[in-house]
């Protein structure tokens, strides 16, 4: 058996926690994370991700699995694809974002809602 292919590595730096709240995708089971890209990628399609938080000099390996795709055509909306963490560093990344995101209550739209 064959392991899944892997869209090579792509890090992912987030410069403010208002980009963070942008691509954070709070429904999302195990927590994910909008990354803006142009790369192709296919849904279901297994990626590593390196991601720096704001405010954090740490970056966080994580493995994860394409669930979002916005497609360049799609407007005003930013090119890019959506993860869902699959292991346990992303579990812990989720808790550290939600931590990060504590307090926030806001209507603004994000990169996915």
């Amino acid at each position: 058996m064959m392991p899944p292919r892997m869209s090579g590595v792509i890090n992912y730096k987030i410069n403010s926690v208002e980009e963070l709240y942008s691509s954070y995708m709070s429904f999302v089971s195990n927590g994910g994370l909008f990354i803006p890209s142009n790369r192709e990628v296919k849904l279901g399609e297994d990626i590593f991700v390196v991601i720096s938080l704001p405010n954090s000099p740490e970056r966080f390996p994580i493995n994860g699995k394409i669930i979002w795709i916005t497609p360049r055509v799609h407007g005003h909306r930013q090119t890019g694809f959506g993860i869902q963490f699959s292991s346990e560093e992303g579990r812990k990344l989720n808790d550290m974002i939600v931590n990060q995101l504590a307090g926030i209550l806001t209507d603004k739209v994000t990169q996915t809602l």
